[in-house]
């Protein structure tokens, strides 16, 4: 019990709350937000999805500066029959609420001729806070045991109450540089590397359990009180003025309920090549990109740890998988434009941390790699206006065992729609937005209390996500001939 305790409050994490694979972002420009099937981009956004075709743009300098503001909320409902000590409902919510309402990205591009450098900034993983400031089941499931465990002991017990509060940011700053060459009049190639640095942090805190036991000879009469004070005075009493086995016990839970925090940062960083092609021809136009694995460790920086898991100088894996993205398009009219596209983030040759109290890593628990299929249509109304939008599909393939309130992957359709108004030649803007439905997923377990009890412990799993997007794209170019 206590080590699945000290696990839950040191091992709090908010795995990839946006677009993308369990580890990836790839909400990454206002102009997905809208459209989400951006593979064949000619925007400045190409410098993040389509690195090849930026020796297709127009000769010149190209930019496009976005801000994108993410609304979450997790929810984890929890079945367990001893919560009904506390409130009497087996049944209790959990909402861990984000709100990211910075999350910016940066896109250049330099084109000559049949070379183009490039460079773009934005955030490749996390971006949110995820608070649970009415705690967690994982965690509460713990302590809603106290009054079965004392009352084994002799001392009546049915009620329990605690104070828990855990907040955890995640963020992975990405820089993509690289250059691009035009190979024929209709296929280029691209390199980049990307550069990723992480920065994580952890805060909790738990204190104030109560208990209500009743042992008269000791003044215990059934109200509520705080279990670290009676403990302390049970393993603080004279030998043979209580029984030695209730005494021992009283030690043990004391160190279990007293009040603890955590407060811990880890960073890491890696770098990680990319190779694309792009395919332009007649009206129709394709992309392959290919990242490599990022080999990063993060290390632990940390300032209070009374779990004792988090040891100042510690080092945790935390890969950024390899990903393939392949694109294809088709132009209609010259002002329709539908693209389909693929994405397989290979998360079953990364390495992670380990899953939730185990000392398995949660790599082992990916039964299939993470798949994305998507769509999208862009509309050039006029030389003013242009609209979008798209629908995407992404598929996890993990073990009940993978998912938990700190860090599981729900399949979710996102629909996407926005515009954009040229304001001249040179500026446009663009807003759009984006909605992420999560398929709810329940997961049945047990608890085993002793070696004769065991109870039945089920999670439903759901989480809902909003994206809203404003930015410009800015064009100091001439016409290629």
């Amino acid at each position: 019990m206590k080590k699945v305790f000290l696990t839950i409050l040191a091992a709090f994490a908010v795995t990839n709350v946006f677009a993308g694979g369990i580890m990836t972002n790839t909400n990454q420009s206002a102009q997905w937000v809208r459209h989400l099937a951006r593979g064949t981009s000619l925007d400045p956004d190409a410098v993040y999805f389509n690195p090849a075709g930026t020796a297709f743009m127009e000769d010149g300098f190209h930019f496009s500066l976005g801000n994108q503001f993410v609304f979450q909320n997790r929810r984890s409902e929890i079945t367990y029959a001893p919560f009904a000590m506390n409130g009497g409902n087996e049944t209790k919510r959990f909402d861990g609420k984000t709100f990211a309402p910075l999350l910016p990205n940066l896109d250049l591009v330099w084109k000559y001729k049949r070379f183009a450098i490039m460079a773009s900034v934005g955030v490749g993983g996390g971006g949110g806070k995820a608070k649970y400031n009415d705690g967690l089941g994982a965690f509460e499931s713990q302590f809603a045991v106290l009054p079965l465990a004392i009352s084994q002991l002799g001392i009546l017990t049915n009620q329990y109450s605690l104070d828990c509060k855990v907040h955890g940011y995640q963020v992975t700053y990405a820089v993509n540089v690289g250059a691009s060459v035009r190979l024929t009049k209709w296929l280029s190639f691209a390199a980049q590397a990307r550069i990723n640095y992480i920065t994580n942090e952890y805060k909790g805190n738990i204190g104030n359990i109560m208990i209500n036991p009743t042992l008269p000879a000791l003044g215990l009469d059934g109200t509520m009180k705080s279990a670290y004070g009676i403990f302390s005075h049970v393993a603080s009493l004279p030998d043979g003025a209580i029984d030695q086995t209730l005494k021992a016990a009283a030690g043990q839970y004391a160190g279990l309920v007293a009040d603890k925090q955590l407060n811990a940062e880890q960073t890491g960083w890696g770098i990680s090549p990319v190779l694309a092609l792009y395919f332009n021809h007649k009206g129709w136009s394709a992309s392959v990109k290919y990242e490599f694995r990022t080999a990063i460790t993060l290390k632990n920086k940390t300032k209070v740890d009374d779990t004792g898991l988090y040891p100042d100088g510690a080092k945790t894996p935390y890969d950024q998988p390899a990903l393939l993205a392949v694109a294809l398009s088709k132009r209609f009219v010259d002002k329709v434009t539908l693209t389909a596209q693929y994405h397989c983030y290979f998360d079953k040759d990364a390495h992670y941390e380990n899953a939730l109290g185990t000392d398995i890593p949660k790599q082992n628990l990916v039964n299939r790699n993470t798949m994305e299929y998507i769509v999208g249509v862009e509309w050039n109304i006029n030389k003013r206006w242009l609209v979008s939008c798209g629908l995407q599909y992404t598929d996890y393939n993990v073990k009940d065992a993978f998912h938990s309130e700190l860090g599981y992957q729900l399949d979710c359709l996102t629909f996407g729609l926005g515009g954009a108004f040229n304001i001249s030649e040179k500026v446009r803007f663009n807003l759009s937005a984006s909605h992420g439905f999560y398929l709810p997923h329940t997961v049945n377990a047990v608890k085993t209390l002793n070696a004769t009890t065991e109870l039945p412990y089920t999670s439903r799993y759901s989480r809902r996500s909003t994206i809203v997007s404003i930015g410009f794209d800015f064009k100091f170019a001439k016409r290629n001939r």
